[in-house]
């Protein structure tokens, strides 16, 4: 059977269009992902005044050798200070940039990754919280009863009753660090 020149030209018509579709909604997928997240704050003009002096005065000591680093790196403690007052005037995409550069710098900063995954949390992007407390409880020497509970309570925001019950009873084991509230809220969605 032949087909027509015209139908031809109509069929890749129609693929044009469901290719230019598909990638129209991968761009806005992408932008979606990448769109700066800011929040609005309540804070005074003084407020506002301090926290901006104290991101500029963490530039600035980021430009600047740590004199107990012999390799002439800053001192991480000043990203970590920067990101946390951007948040306070709720800049948290930047606020995360600035953590994920000090983990560049500084690829063993549990204090950047902590701060990193609360800010997740804020960003409501709580798959990406919980892999960072992961991270934390698995990669860290440091373990703290507060990173099996980091796990947990993200395991519980995503629905996870198992996982969070895991979570929560390795902390009780490894630190004997029971929570009232979260055991109860255990026994009432345990299955």
């Amino acid at each position: 059977m032949k087909t027509s020149s015209s139908s031809k030209i109509a069929v890749i018509i129609v693929s044009l269009v469901l290719a230019i579709g598909a990638l129209a909604y991968a761009a806005f997928y992408v932008y979606q992902q990448q769109k700066p997240i800011d929040v609005a704050v309540s804070i005074t003009d003084a407020q506002r005044a301090e926290y901006e002096a104290k991101i500029a005065e963490a530039d600035e000591k980021l430009k600047q050798p740590d004199p107990n680093n012999s390799d002439g790196l800053p001192n991480s403690d000043y990203y970590i200070q920067k990101a946390l007052y951007l948040g306070y005037l709720g800049h948290l995409s930047q606020a995360e940039a600035v953590l994920k550069e000090d983990l560049k710098v500084f690829k063993f900063s549990t204090v950047a990754e902590h701060n990193l995954a609360r800010l997740y949390e804020q960003m409501g992007k709580y798959d990406k919280a919980l892999a960072v407390y992961e991270k934390l409880v698995d990669e860290t020497v440091y373990n703290q009863p507060q990173y099996f509970i980091d796990v947990a309570r993200m395991d519980r925001l995503l629905n996870d009753v198992n996982a969070a019950d895991v979570a929560y009873h390795l902390n009780l084991k490894k630190f004997n660090s029971p929570d009232a509230e979260f055991e109860q809220w255990l026994r009432d969605n345990k299955k």
